[in-house]
């Protein structure tokens, strides 16, 4: 159940300059629950504007307590619509969430095996009301997990994770290939004799994979940071590791569109404390072209990332070098070089964990994790920010709101296959509309030519080459622009 909404923020390192650089406005903040301990691992924008999250509960089952796997959806304002369990006489979590191409959730994480500690990786795959359609594990004898899925592109999926079962060392780094019945295709694993461990895994534009995570088994130090390279069929095309004598590790890898790659993480063998927030860019062929770390004294760690429609980045996770706190939410907003803008706190005096985050449908942000403010042990925190405005100076704000340039509401939004709108301009001259992915790149292209001062109706037939997701209209006609989101559902 849902209990009240509440509101714990503040701001730290915050830095002003030209235009608009400062923290969105908090439109919201719930918990949600059953009784005991309850966790958000993960939250995705759904196209009806709520959220999806993935996580686990404790949950009576045959008589004795067990973790399950807990899916719960809102509408836009945090309103819980429904929840859902999964598991059984064991303990079951799930650990990353993403949206099917027919609007249902695969889910990865893991599952108990018999009454032991012994975990298999856990796949399940439901539709939009959560409704279970299959679940799949994989696994050997021992301990394996999985910790992030994504989506590839024959509608199959990808897992990562480690197995304590398989390899060449004590943990590896695991990935598992299925079809889009979850069957597998091919498993491979990657390490040495020590512990290594992938959390997060992102599919390659052009083909193969990347992982990222921590290896004990290679490089300079305790625990560095890892990155695994592959091809589509799962064989490593390069490996690299960043760090130094202390804990360097990734928690969430992404492409980037110039072809490398961007992780979030922490570090101990840099920085200002006990671990700062570890960002890390490379090119396309994993070699380093900057890092930067975040944080104060105290223990800093980060756990997500997002690739911003200016270039910058937003990271997340959860610090305590900041107020008379156990750990708070805290969320870092860069530039395209990884230069801080601004951060924010978001908690109360317990330990507040933030595990998710993603883009809302208005230029806003969702984070999602678990507080122990709320006044029982611990419940999922759901928090929502309005539009960022980093950026953008208050002429060009002026501009973007409705007046020598406007477009109407795209109808229908989701779009499936078709879309239509108005552009309303008070100016004449060269205009130009089109259509923008979350990095920024132009995926098609709606209008170019001039266009006379009046109103101006568009009909666009979506191409079968753009992917489900959230996609940004954008129109301009000399200095003047007005953009708004959709979100594209295949």
């Amino acid at each position: 159940m849902k209990s009240g909404k509440t509101i714990w923020a503040f701001a730290v390192l915050l830095i002003t300059g030209l235009g608009f650089s400062q923290p969105p406005d908090t439109l919201w903040t719930n918990n949600y629950g059953c009784w005991l301990h309850d966790y958000a691992c993960d939250v995705r924008s759904t196209a009806d504007g709520g959220f999806i999250m993935v996580g686990m509960s404790n949950s009576y089952v045959s008589g004795s307590i067990y973790l399950q796997v807990y899916l719960v959806k809102t509408n836009s304002d945090g309103d819980q619509l429904w929840y859902k369990t999964y598991g059984g006489a064991g303990n079951d979590r799930g650990y990353s969430i993403q949206i099917t191409a027919d609007g249902g959730f695969i889910i990865t994480g893991s599952c108990g095996v018999g009454t032991g500690d012994d975990l298999d990786v856990y796949l399940l795959r439901t539709d939009c009301n959560g409704d279970s359609l299959w679940s799949r594990s994989y696994g050997g004898s021992l301990r394996d997990e999985g910790e992030t899925v994504v989506i590839t592109e024959d509608q199959g999926y990808l897992i990562a994770g480690y197995t304590n079962s398989f390899g060449a060392g004590d943990k590896d780094f695991y990935l598992i290939r299925t079809d889009s019945n979850g069957d597998s295709l091919w498993t491979k694993t990657y390490g040495g004799t020590e512990d290594d461990l992938a959390w997060s895994v992102a599919a390659v534009p052009g083909g193969g994979f990347i992982a990222a995570g921590r290896t004990k088994s290679f490089g300079a130090g305790n625990w560095d940071l890892w990155m695994v390279r592959t091809d589509d069929d799962g064989n490593m095309l390069w490996n690299k590791t960043f760090g130094g004598a202390g804990w360097d590790t990734a928690l969430e890898v992404q492409c980037t569109p110039d072809g490398g790659f961007i992780t979030n993480g922490y570090t101990m063998s840099s920085g200002s404390g006990n671990t700062d927030y570890y960002m890390l860019k490379t090119d396309a062929s994993g070699n380093l072209l900057w890092s930067r770390t975040y944080g104060g004294s105290h223990y800093d760690n980060g756990t997500c990332i997002e690739q911003l429609p200016d270039g910058g980045y937003l990271l997340g996770g959860y610090a305590k070098s900041f107020g008379d706190t156990d750990g708070d939410f805290w969320i870092v907003r860069t530039d395209a070089n990884g230069d801080s803008l601004w951060s924010q706190l978001y908690g109360g005096t317990e330990l507040e964990t933030l595990r998710g985050m993603d883009l809302t449908l208005d230029g806003g942000y969702v984070l999602a994790g678990r507080t122990r403010s709320c006044g029982k042990v611990e419940q999922v925190w759901l928090i929502r920010l309005a539009e960022d405005l980093t950026g953008i100076g208050e002429s060009e704000y002026a501009q973007s709101i409705p007046s020598g340039l406007a477009l109407s509401p795209v109808t229908p939004n989701p779009v499936l296959s078709h879309m239509s709108f108005d552009l309303n301009t008070m100016v004449s001259g060269q205009a130009d509309v089109s259509v923008y992915d979350l990095y920024g790149r132009c995926v098609a292209v709606i209008h170019s030519g001039q266009l006379a001062e009046g109103t101006h109706s568009f009909m666009w037939t979506v191409p079968q080459n753009i992917a489900s997701g959230t996609y940004i209209v954008r129109a301009s006609c000399g200095d003047l622009f007005a953009a708004t989101r959709i979100a594209i559902i295949r």
